[in-house]
């Protein structure tokens, strides 16, 4: 009798996670490598696609935002409570994605110059004087 040594008898792998013995075989969708970061985006070692996905990702963001206010500005004249509401709830969702957006870029801008600034005082320091 074959023993199958990747699963035990309920099916499930070594890990816990339920899957056949197949399991490891699946193709990965996305690794580590492939998230876009804001230092990757700050420092310049994103690629153009990468920068252009970002890009094209902000800019549906937009577009959704705008759809969203104007059905929202559509109703004033049938519903304006409804409305109100909807133009008001995007324009604070839209106002607090921006600030998370310019916050990261922020931090990772702040990152990179401290990096940069201890490899300055680490390279001045070796210097011989």
């Amino acid at each position: 009798m074959r023993r199958d040594f990747s699963a035990d008898r309920r099916g499930q792998s070594r890990s816990g996670v339920a899957g056949g013995r197949y399991w490891g075989k699946h193709k990965v969708l996305a690794s580590r490598s492939t998230f876009i970061t804001d230092m990757s985006l700050v420092d310049g070692t994103a690629t153009k696609a990468q920068r252009l996905l970002v890009r094209g990702i902000k800019l549906a963001g937009i577009f959704f935002f705008l759809a969203w206010v104007c059905g929202g500005l559509a109703l004033l004249s049938s519903q304006p409570i409804a409305g109100v509401l909807i133009v008001i709830f995007f324009t604070g969702m839209f106002i607090h994605t921006v600030r998370m957006v310019r916050k990261g870029r922020a931090d990772a801008l702040r990152k990179l110059q401290e990096k940069q600034a201890s490899r300055h005082n680490r390279h001045k320091a070796q210097e011989p004087t």
